[in-house]
């Protein structure tokens, strides 16, 4: 995921030792590359991207990534719930999103008679 200035992989040992320079002067705690890849997940999934999208950044599963990033995920899923429940709660939709059948126009008579003789 990290290269140098030329295009070649950092060597993790020097990518450590750059981080915590960087976090030091930055008046941060020591930085580890696992928060980096961490946050970068977070933040693209916080900001729209797909499950598949940063598991495929990140060389892992879309079911790996659902278990790490499960609370990252739940806004979205809170969101898609409320939608659904709007769209249940729609007049003339049942519990379930059936019309709801009219109520009767005799006065609730079975058959349309009359108990008038």
């Amino acid at each position: 995921m990290f290269t140098t200035s030329v295009g070649t992989p950092l060597d993790p040992s020097n990518l450590r030792k750059t981080l915590a320079r960087i976090s030091a002067a930055a008046g941060l705690h020591r930085v580890l590359t696992y928060e980096l890849r961490h946050s970068t997940a977070s933040l693209l999934l916080e900001n729209g991207a797909t499950v598949e999208q940063v598991a495929d950044l990140l060389g892992n599963l879309p079911m790996t990534v659902h278990r790490h990033y499960r609370h990252r995920l739940r806004p979205t899923v809170s969101i898609a719930s409320e939608q659904m429940g709007s769209l249940l709660a729609e007049p003339g939709r049942g519990r379930r999103g059936t019309p709801r059948k009219a109520p009767p126009q005799n006065g609730g008579q079975l058959g349309g008679h009359s108990s008038t003789a």
